[in-house]
């Protein structure tokens, strides 16, 4: 079959399925599976498809009707303008969380710390795009809970070239109750992605079903990690100078949220940052 003939049908399957942007997944997974450029399929669609690279095709449809990425079924996704390996065990990075990244940069920091990493998107963007001076006399921590995370996380550093990241298995923040001593009258930057969704989120949306639970689900009302990092906070508040904390969070979340931090720390007054569609994304407050 042709490029064109098989596009025309994959679309048909995933519009069938109500998968959100057919045209766009079955081109970037036809591209994938027969080592071709988008460009070169649309300047060719009678380009002839080898059977081999069809069954490849017709595979990677199928998972992604069964509701799994298409940056998982083709094993990347392209990030700050970076190329991250992901798998079904870390969550997929989304281009609103560039926003953080772009605002952290602006910060002066002694630490940088990326609490539930994950692919380590976050933290890697922020060490490529600082400027030398500023690599040398920081630290930068990736913390994760899931073993399986931290491995792909390394993995994109070795294949960044970034070896100054330190990795550790964490509860949050747990690593640093145990190890005060590295944060004492440090300027610290956090960096938090953490589950933000309720059960019910999770069911009604499609492109996220085949993605790793943990990475996604915090409780009924979605901030049960938050609630969590907040206490550990205050355990660590007499430790460091500074500290400076970016949150990721669903848009119907700020009250609640605001809410949670206020009865741990009722002087604080947190900004909001809004994402690409101009929802409230990001809450950011200073300890």
């Amino acid at each position: 079959m042709t490029a064109k003939e098989l596009l025309q049908k994959a679309i048909v399957e995933l519009e069938k399925n109500n998968v959100e942007f057919p045209h766009l997944d079955a081109e970037i997974l036809l591209s994938h599976a027969c080592g071709k450029t988008r460009e070169f399929l649309f300047t060719y669609p009678q380009f002839f498809i080898p059977p081999k690279q069809q069954k490849y095709f017709e595979q990677f449809i199928k998972k992604r009707i069964k509701g799994y990425s298409v940056a998982v079924i083709i094993g990347y996704k392209y990030f700050y303008n970076l190329k991250f390996k992901v798998d079904k065990n870390v969550l997929v990075p989304r281009p609103e969380t560039e926003i953080m990244v772009e605002d952290i940069l602006k910060q002066k920091f002694d630490i940088l710390i990326d609490v539930g990493t994950g692919s380590g998107c976050i933290i890697l963007s922020i060490f490529k795009n600082l400027n030398k001076k500023i690599k040398k006399t920081t630290k930068f921590y990736a913390l994760d809970i899931s073993s399986k995370a931290l491995k792909i996380a390394k993995s994109n550093a070795k294949a960044q070239k970034v070896q100054k990241i330190i990795f550790k298995q964490s509860d949050l923040l747990q690593y640093f109750l145990k190890n005060k001593k590295y944060l004492k009258d440090k300027n610290i930057v956090i960096a938090a992605n953490l589950p933000y969704l309720t059960k019910r989120q999770i069911k009604q949306s499609f492109s996220i079903q085949k993605e790793p639970l943990l990475a996604l689900q915090a409780g009924p009302d979605g901030l049960k990690y938050y609630k969590r990092l907040f206490k550990q906070l205050k355990k660590l508040k007499n430790t460091f100078n500074s500290c400076l904390v970016y949150c990721e969070i669903d848009a119907g979340q700020i009250t609640t949220f605001k809410t949670a931090l206020k009865q741990n720390y009722p002087q604080i007054k947190p900004g909001v940052i809004k994402d690409l569609s101009k929802k409230d994304r990001f809450i950011v407050f200073a300890i």
